[in-house]
């Protein structure tokens, strides 16, 4: 379940041994942090700025780490420039939370991802779902609770970014669901 801002920041100071009520353990740079971000998210998800018929992405800062326990390669191209992002917008706020600035990072590749690959918007998603009979909801709620696959998320790669991969050859996670609900 995605939390907001508000309340992950809340967390974080709960985690660090701070009153999260109090006002001085809220620094002006987190607080600056956390209204950008949320800033960010009511104009990226504003649906009055969107024509009807482009698909409809949402920035969502869901991915709330511990960052002494993330997991990626670091051997691969994406995995550097990943951390590097994430140090740059760590950086950027220079404040003792580095988890928004994961979150961020992630929301906005994330939505890269999306258009690149041109993946299933928030409403095709939904009308997917909304098309399945009940044994296939089942299978689709078996499938989703036995499988980790929301933990993780990939990064587009040099040759996606530049436009050099065809979107249509990349298999999105509705294509696999769609698949495994058909395998009798």
């Amino acid at each position: 379940p995605s939390i907001g801002i508000k309340t992950a920041v809340k967390v974080m100071q709960l985690e660090a041994g701070l009153d999260p009520l109090a006002p001085e353990s809220e620094s002006p740079r987190l607080r600056r942090q956390g209204e950008f971000y949320q800033f960010v998210r009511s104009v990226v998800n504003r649906k009055e700025l969107r024509s009807s018929f482009e698909p409809t992405y949402l920035y969502d800062a869901r991915h709330w780490i511990t960052s002494s326990s993330l997991v990626h390669d670091f051997t691969s191209e994406e995995g550097r420039e990943l951390r590097c992002r994430w140090l740059e917008e760590h950086t950027l706020w220079s404040n003792e939370y580095d988890q928004l600035s994961f979150a961020h990072v992630m929301a906005i590749n994330r939505l890269e991802r999306q258009l690149r690959r041109v993946e299933p918007d928030v409403y095709s998603a939904g009308a997917r779902l909304d098309r399945m009979s009940d044994s296939e909801r089942v299978l689709y709620g078996l499938i989703n609770d036995n499988v980790d696959w929301h933990q993780w998320h990939s990064i587009l790669s040099d040759d996606e970014k530049s436009g050099r991969t065809d979107p249509s050859l990349f298999i999105s996670m509705d294509d696999v669901i769609t698949d495994m609900t058909r395998v009798k």
